[in-house]
């Protein structure tokens, strides 16, 4: 698949299970940057179990890769 059919998203999910994404950049580091400013201005306390970057295709919504990421570490243990 060709890169340009992905996006990097800036995403932080919270233990009451609620979050936000950020827009989808180009490049890892546009979108590694936008976090780094959000990271400045908001509170990320202890609540916070995931901050990153994700990698997606254009249509998918990132955080179906963080559940994916539980599934494959559980059945890794087997």
């Amino acid at each position: 698949m060709s890169k340009k059919n992905y996006k990097y998203v800036p995403c932080v999910k919270y233990g009451d299970n609620s979050g936000w994404m950020g827009d989808k950049f180009s490049t890892m580091q546009k979108a590694w940057d936008y976090l780094m400013e959000y990271k400045k201005k908001y509170d990320t306390s202890n609540n916070v179990v995931f901050i990153g970057v994700i990698k997606c295709k254009k249509d998918e919504n990132p955080f179906t890769r963080i559940v994916d990421i539980g599934i494959r570490s559980y059945n890794a243990w087997e």
